[in-house]
């Protein structure tokens, strides 16, 4: 295919797997993959087991299992492990030693491969073990970084980088973030701009000082956008209702942009716990970005022009000639595949609506985040009743500490007695063992007392001053669907406005590098926005709405949601 008609994604996912192909073949002979479980959905986004065979892999398995090897002809086995996973870095070791005991009767040879990199970690604590390090052949880096999820969009797998930046000071994740950006610039023909906004962006650009120039010239970006979660940790918090965004909330996407199975199926279904839902398919993305009002309207209208389409076909039949044969069984296999298409997302949005109608509380959060309450400000720093209320029926944690800091962070800090008030309740019918959540909430700076004695190091945002200097809510006429205000049902999200403001005044407020190379914006290169800390579906939809004057590419370390983000936060 040519290279103009490919997209980008496409072509990442190609350099993804030459870099894999090109570690399996320096290991001549055949292997087995022993896989480190955290990986192996993310390898799907880069190759099938049919292409892993044509490389000489006669068997996988997962290093959890046993650290025996099956029975099978092979000379080596090739461990692929997450470096971001330390306990499976044991596991290997334990692996290795058994492998050592049998070492008079197994002739294998072990290697093992780090994704992205080995860190000096790593390969410390495989060096000190003397019977693991005595048997593994090599030991070496595998620099895969960046996973298309979508056509538009791709994702470094780094859900835990917000609390690693504000908790843990682990500056070594936007190092993994730079060398990302490195990966693109090594894709493209020339260096694009980079503009940043927030400390994150700022120090991966500082970080990012290569000046290579690829030999490739698959496709050219204009800009590279930087610009940090924190800047804006409202957003994430509010209830998605977008079809993607309420996916997400409820059943909770996957890695690889699937579903699991069993979450919409009933209980009497005898499904396989482990299948999964892709959403990959045409009506997913036509309606991934509609709000959930509008699906059914959509997917009635793609089912009508599905049966108008089946009509049609009986009407007139295939003559006796081979080709037209060919086409009409073409045709209705597409139309079959279709059908099945809508049929999987009618099940699924009626999911969807049977849990808001099953859970009362749950219908009424949108209305408290984003209607004329919360996000307005409408109840200042008050107790609010219902999420009073939430608290003493023991409702979802996350939800409730959701709610509980979208009202600070848009009331501009708690008075003593309500952020007193709000813990007490909360400890009372949670019990202690989130008493450390709460206050890695405050150091992360999504609750804090106004005027308190602590001072924090991550001082959020004066939410209501930016929110009327950037214009984030906009009247019923100018947040119809195709505007940027259209998935939030009014409100723009601040980071969608300062990209949006960016465009207009020329990059103005942003700090800018341009580049030596004399770029031309046209229709076929690419802007790319890289969302440093993650970006929630919504956002994402509200993004392909901005008006760039080329291609668009989205990049974030992660897709979250609100729950999410807070569960990253308590397991730091």
């Amino acid at each position: 295919m040519d290279n103009a008609n490919r997209s980008i994604a496409d072509i990442l996912s190609e350099a993804n797997a030459r870099i894999l192909f090109g570690a399996l073949d320096a290991i001549d002979g055949p292997k087995i993959i022993t896989w480190d479980p955290t990986l192996i959905k993310q390898f799907n986004l880069v190759t099938t087991a049919e292409q892993l065979k044509q490389h000489k892999v006669v068997s996988m398995l997962q290093l959890d299992l046993s650290p025996g090897v099956p029975q099978v002809e092979h000379n080596h086995v090739v461990y692929i492990l997450s470096t971001s996973n330390l306990a499976i870095i044991n596991k290997l070791i334990t692996c290795l030693k058994h492998a050592r005991s049998i070492n008079l009767i197994d002739s294998r040879q072990h290697h093992a491969l780090i994704v992205p990199e080995a860190s000096f970690m790593i390969r410390d604590t495989l060096k000190q073990n003397r019977e693991a390090s005595s048997i593994l052949r090599t030991l070496e880096s595998l620099s895969l970084r960046l996973f298309p999820l979508y056509n538009d969009f791709l994702t470094l797998l780094m859900h835990d980088l917000p609390s690693k930046l504000l908790l843990d000071n682990d500056w070594t994740e936007l190092q993994k973030c730079a060398s990302a950006v490195r990966q693109l610039e090594l894709l493209v023909g020339c260096l694009p701009n980079l503009r940043c906004k927030g400390k994150w962006a700022a120090q991966i650009v500082e970080i990012d000082e290569s000046q290579t120039v690829s030999e490739h010239n698959d496709f050219q970006i204009s800009d590279i956008i930087l610009i940090d979660r924190w800047i804006d940790p409202l957003t994430p918090l509010l209830i998605q209702l977008t079809y993607a965004g309420l996916v997400d909330e409820i059943f909770n996407i996957g890695a690889t942009g699937n579903i699991n199975t069993s979450k919409v199926s009933s209980t009497s279904d005898s499904t396989d716990a482990a299948s999964e839902i892709s959403l990959h398919d045409p009506l997913f993305k036509m309606i991934r970005d509609l709000h959930i009002k509008d699906v059914g309207k959509e997917i009635a209208k793609t089912l009508g022009t599905l049966r108008d389409e089946r009509t049609r076909l009986k009407e007139n039949p295939p003559s006796d000639s081979l080709a037209e044969s060919k086409v009409f069984v073409r045709r209705l296999l597409d139309m079959q595949g279709s059908e099945k298409h809508a049929d999987t997302h009618t099940l699924i949005a009626e999911h969807l609506m049977s849990f808001i109608r099953d859970d009362l509380r749950y219908s009424t959060f949108p209305k408290l985040a984003i209607g004329n309450d919360i996000l307005q400000g409408a109840y200042g720093d008050r107790i609010i009743p219902q999420i009073e209320n939430l608290i003493l029926e023991a409702y979802n944690p996350l939800i409730v500490l959701r709610f509980i800091a979208l009202q600070c962070l848009v009331a501009g800090g708690f008075k003593n007695a309500t952020i007193s008030t709000y813990e007490r309740l909360f400890i009372q019918s949670y019990g202690g063992y989130y008493i450390s959540l709460w206050i890695k909430l405050q150091l992360t700076g999504l609750l804090w007392e106004r005027n308190g004695r602590v001072k924090y190091e991550y001082t959020p945002f004066d939410f209501q001053t930016a929110c009327n200097r950037m214009s984030c809510f906009v009247d019923e006429e100018h947040s119809a669907y195709g505007t940027t205000a259209y998935p939030y049902g009014g409100y723009i999200p601040l980071i969608v406005r300062y990209i949006e403001l960016g465009i207009q005044n020329n990059w103005r407020d942003w700090t800018t590098i341009l580049s030596d190379d004399r770029l031309t914006i046209s229709p076929s290169t690419y802007s790319i926005i890289f969302i440093i800390g993650g970006i929630t579906q919504a956002e994402l939809a509200c993004l392909r709405k901005t008006r760039f004057s080329n291609k668009l590419l989205v990049i974030s370390s992660a897709v979250i949601t609100g729950n999410k983000l807070i569960s990253s936060i308590q397991n730091s």
